[in-house]
């Protein structure tokens, strides 16, 4: 989370001068039990659980303390009934995956907020945009300030009210609904087939060496977990030795590229030729297709593998055995992300995220994906309106 611009008048108030005997220290009370409390209203409740996300893992959880509409949570020290039983608390009834589980009643909820954004009257409207124009104004020095997450998750709810009626609720969930069937599957998790990690090969590769893979994925995920992963540099050379020790399972070479690419740990030229070289030698190996999608895409070309997507509004044809990956989902996901882009289809870049708020939960959704959908958001306004002509 970032401070907002005007939080930085308050740095005397924070941190004044050591030897300034005119300011007067005092004691001020802030959140609540000694730690930080976030409030949240109905009107915010879209975005609070992504906000819980986020402090989740930079405070830690049971850190800090949240009230999100009618919803707290103010720690065990709290409770007012004393003869409360830790053993009387059913895990059942409250689930930690963003409040809400199941991927269908989080759509619903998503959409049923987005409805509640639709103004009454058109004077609500002008006077969201006349606010969107200042905000610009105070937050964003230059075009190239938008890559910042914090600027632009502090003007993100107001331009999304203006999104909401500029394009019409229906027209964003239909969008919605056809990213959700893309995006809706049932994840493979480890251990992972043996058609997963050979593709066409893997009548050819014995039982135990799939084994083996499979148990070495395992520590390598916890690996990366670990504090020995901390900085992009050391993941960087753990995800080496890893993809070194077993180049010859298609689907850790496409773990090396993906990983690689996403911690800049190479050039974009070697790695391209790298995930050339593999798909010379897999050419029919579904995720390392994918990746090569996500290159071309990424350099505005136009990518079949994606608009066959986009046409069948489901993944089938590429995983007819529902076999499929997180890490190749996101792959996906990301392609798709830059196919809109591309094409400057604000709806359905608005669609992709809140598909993805549903099926994953905002945990799950990198900062990543999100500055990329919110940066376009801002610059589709900036080129349509121009901050003078809000």
């Amino acid at each position: 989370l970032h401070f907002h611009i005007q939080y930085q008048s308050t740095q005397y108030y924070r941190h004044p001068p050591q030897d300034d005997d005119n300011i007067e220290l005092i004691d001020i009370e802030c959140g609540n039990e000694g730690k930080p409390l976030l409030i949240v209203t109905d009107d915010n409740k879209t975005k609070a659980w992504e906000t819980v996300a986020i402090l989740e893992k930079t405070a830690g959880k049971g850190n800090f303390h949240y009230i999100i509409g009618e919803d707290e949570f103010l720690g065990e020290e709290d409770s007012d009934d004393e003869d409360f039983d830790d053993e009387d608390f059913d895990d059942e009834d409250f689930d930690d995956e963003d409040y809400i589980s199941d991927p269908h009643e989080k759509l619903v909820v998503i959409l049923e907020d987005l409805e509640d954004l639709v103004y009454d009257d058109e004077t609500q409207f002008e006077n969201d945009k006349k606010d969107l124009k200042l905000s610009l104004e105070s937050t964003v020095e230059n075009l190239e300030d938008l890559e910042d997450f914090g600027i632009l998750s502090r003007v993100y709810e107001i331009s999304e009210r203006i999104f909401v009626n500029e394009f019409g609720f229906d027209a964003i969930e239909k969008e919605t609904r056809k990213f959700f069937n893309i995006f809706n599957v049932d994840i493979q998790q480890i251990p992972y087939s043996k058609e997963t990690l050979f593709g066409s090969k893997a009548e050819l590769i014995s039982s135990d060496y799939i084994d083996e893979v499979n148990d070495s994925l395992v520590v390598f995920g916890e690996e990366l977990d670990t504090k020995e992963a901390e900085t992009d540099e050391k993941a960087a050379d753990i995800i080496r030795a890893f993809c070194k020790k077993y180049n010859d399972v298609p689907f850790v070479q496409f773990i090396e590229v993906e990983y690689l690419n996403d911690y800049s740990a190479t050039s974009a030229k070697k790695t391209r030729k790298k995930l050339d070289e593999y798909i010379k030698n897999s050419p029919a190996y579904i995720p390392l297709q994918l990746l090569d999608a996500q290159f071309r895409v990424g350099n505005k070309e136009d990518v079949p593998i994606i608009r066959q997507i986009l046409e069948d509004k489901n993944l089938e044809s590429l995983y007819s055995t529902g076999n499929i990956t997180q890490s190749e989902l996101f792959t996906i996901c990301y392609c798709l992300i830059h196919h809109v882009i591309n094409e400057k289809n604000v709806v359905m870049m608005h669609a992709i995220y809140y598909a993805m708020s549903s099926v994953f939960g905002y945990k799950e959704i990198t900062h990543k994906y999100l500055a990329i959908l919110m940066t376009h958001h801002f610059q589709y306004y900036i080129e349509k309106y121009g901050k003078s002509r809000l």
